[in-house]
């Protein structure tokens, strides 16, 4: 019997997987044998990720599809008389694209329109900072958390956000190391030192090495929809924005300020 292992270092593309192959055809019309694999697939133990904590967030789950399963990649005897293509998906994830333009721009509108839509989903908001083990959270579909530290991990599909109809993000691959960190919620009901009927504000933000997306909810209660019934422009103050007769929402700005009035530590940490 005869044996031999063939590398094949494929560009990288916006879909992976099996079903998205562009060589497989190629090598089985040849006489290869073919394997498609995650890096989960061929380790012997679980990896130490970079500043990923795997007792609170298991392992991402498309690159470790059985996280306290390390078997390998198995060969059946007939297996062993050709040569086998194995084509292993790089250990990389999604990020938004968002460009930074003072230009009106179609990509920034879809994929923050897209974050509008997130923030205003019906979910248990929880503080990945106090939480013991988040997999039941990231494991919930259509969520926040999942969005973010489930969809951006596969790289098999595009995330989608689903609201009566799926909106698919617009994103590209980058290194692992510079995925998402866990979305943050601040909620200003939480808030203990805020004063009773100041703000009704509620927000998410989330970070990666380049992006720092900060997405609140606008009409989310009856004191937010007198808030825009009544609405009033007002001066943006400079430290805002520099530009000359700026006027912003007295509500929106109003939902800015506080979170740095009220979440100082949050926003430090």
């Amino acid at each position: 019997m005869k044996s031999s292992r063939c590398y094949v270092n494929s560009p990288l593309r916006t879909l992976r997987g099996e079903a998205n192959s562009t060589v497989k055809t190629n090598f089985q019309s040849n006489g290869y044998g073919y394997r498609h694999a995650v890096i989960g697939e061929l380790c012997d133990k679980a990896p130490n990720i970079e500043k990923w904590e795997q007792a609170r967030f298991g392992l991402p789950h498309y690159h470790f599809p059985k996280e306290d399963e390390f078997n390998g990649l198995k060969f059946m005897g007939e297996d062993f008389n050709q040569r086998h293509v194995i084509e292993v998906c790089p250990f990389r994830a999604w990020s938004l694209i968002l460009n930074h333009t003072p230009d009106y721009d179609m990509v920034n509108a879809c994929n923050l329109g897209l974050m509008s839509l997130l923030v205003y989903k019906d979910e248990t908001m929880v503080d990945p900072d106090e939480i013991e083990d988040m997999r039941e959270f990231i494991n919930t579909p259509d969520t926040t958390t999942s969005f973010f530290y489930q969809q951006c991990f596969d790289l098999s599909k595009v995330p989608v956000m689903t609201d009566g109809y799926d909106y698919p993000a617009i994103v590209t691959d980058v290194p692992f190391k510079e995925r998402y960190r866990p979305a943050i919620y601040l909620d200003l009901q939480q808030a203990e030192d805020a004063p009773k009927f100041e703000h009704d504000t509620q927000m998410f933000y989330v970070e990666n090495d380049t992006q720092i997306i900060a997405v609140w909810r606008g009409t989310a209660s009856v004191r937010d929809a007198l808030t825009d019934a009544t609405y009033r422009p007002i001066p943006c103050p400079k430290s805002i924005l520099s530009a000359e007769n700026a006027k912003v929402h007295k509500g929106f700005l109003e939902a800015y300020q506080c979170v740095e009035k009220y979440f100082v530590q949050k926003i430090e940490k």
